[in-house]
């Protein structure tokens, strides 16, 4: 019995084939006696180390700015060590200092920061344009239905004293700081784009063995369907890709 037919005999229908690849990259191929399914098992096995590779340097640099910014500009802050979200170590890399919570403890409540260059007098400013209308004449006055909006905005997004922050003159620290937080944001930004790439080579595998299973092309030693799968340079997340069907019309009836 030729190899072809053998080929043919074992190999699965399209649908199966579609999703044996489609779990699998290069299983469909495999059972259909195609010899480039050792692409797809090269291309999902470069995107898992490039994910996993990304995610560990993304992670440790992450480690290594927190803690930076802890030694260093997190030295005011109270209490034992938080760790807030990405948004809290963006803003230590924009400003130099958080500025108080409370501009003046020895007054009941809280009174918003002042100083628009801190980061929490920037949302007390920003709260006021947004809430109290700017008319000399008619100040606004605290517990007014305006004040209180743009207070409760303030209380909701200003830094509490157990994430105060202050670099003071360690701009030195700063820059480094700044610099990992950059550097950990592109290496997880990499690895998120492996995800990207290993969906695509399940997707273009499935759809391949699907299309081959159709055709009825397994066993042939010469494939009629040819498809090109090449990732681009690690940095750009790109995947170049080539299919060419068969053209009845080109063959002899």
């Amino acid at each position: 019995m030729a190899s072809g037919q053998v080929a043919t005999d074992r190999a699965p229908k399209p649908g199966k084939a579609f999703l044996f690849s489609a779990m699998v990259p290069g299983t469909g191929q495999w059972l259909l006696g195609q010899d480039r399914w050792p692409a797809y098992v090269a291309v999902e096995l470069w995107a898992w180390v490039q994910f996993l590779d990304w995610r560990r340097e993304g992670h440790q640099l992450q480690s290594e700015y927190r803690d930076l910014a802890w030694y260093v500009a997190r030295r005011i802050s109270t209490g034992p060590r938080t760790d807030a979200g990405w948004e809290y170590y963006e803003a230590l890399s924009h400003f130099q200092s958080s500025g108080a919570y409370d501009s003046d403890p020895s007054r009941p409540g809280v009174q918003p920061e002042n100083d628009p260059t801190t980061f929490n007098g920037s949302i007390w400013a920003l709260a006021q344009e947004i809430y109290i209308p700017e008319d000399p004449e008619n100040p606004v006055e605290e517990g007014s239905v305006p004040y209180e909006k743009a207070f409760d905005y303030y209380l909701s997004r200003a830094y509490a004293p157990e994430l105060a922050w202050n670099w003071g003159t360690n701009t030195l620290h700063q820059g480094e700081y700044t610099t990992l937080i950059r550097e950990s944001d592109e290496a997880l930004r990499s690895s998120t784009g492996m995800i990207g790439v290993i969906l695509a080579n399940h997707l273009l595998s499935g759809v391949d063995a699907l299309v081959s299973g159709r055709l009825g092309i397994a066993g042939e030693t010469e494939p009629r369907v040819e498809l090109l799968l090449v990732p681009g340079p690690y940095y750009t997340h790109q995947v170049a890709l080539q299919i060419r069907l068969p053209n009845p019309l080109a063959h002899d009836p």
